[in-house]
């Protein structure tokens, strides 16, 4: 039996094994096991898998984080937050759920198309938690961050 795909069905898989330094762009969903030193962007959804860690600015409709993150986060559907994650950075979107044990260091701002498509930039002071000139620099969930919890108005 035959079983055709559209390429709308199709997702981006990345292993847990699976390292990369550099941008990721996609039409299709894409799903992060391994480590990505980069921009992600999919016109529909992606998700940071538990052993999933990225160090960069992460652009999609749908955006699952259940492992490691730190950058940018624009969900302009939704934004979902697992209880096992660890996020660092700004997230923009109207619509976020956060698990009770997740770990965040993170402001939340409202979506707007202006955030979308990399029209943002950040203010950051050098040194700080949100510095992506020292990239080599990742925290682990063994370190403290404070608990946020935050509405989008």
């Amino acid at each position: 039996m035959k079983t055709n795909l559209s390429p709308s069905d199709i997702v981006s898989f990345f292993s847990s094994d699976f390292h990369l330094e550099g941008d990721i762009t996609s039409i299709n969903d894409i799903r992060i096991e391994g480590e990505i030193r980069g921009d992600i962007s999919a016109k529909k959804k992606i998700i940071i898998g538990e052993s999933g860690k990225v160090l960069g600015d992460i652009e999609a409709a749908d955006v699952v984080l259940l492992g490691e993150v730190k950058g940018k986060v624009v969900a302009s559907n939704r934004l979902t937050i697992g209880k096992n994650a660890f996020f660092q950075g700004m997230a923009y979107t109207d619509n976020i759920q956060v698990e009770i044990g997740a770990k965040m260091e993170a402001g939340i701002q409202k979506f707007s198309k202006q955030v979308a498509g990399g029209n943002l930039q950040l203010s950051v002071k050098p040194g700080s938690l949100l510095d992506h000139s020292q990239k080599s620099k990742v925290l682990t969930k063994d370190q403290e961050v404070d608990t946020a919890i935050a509405s989008v108005s």
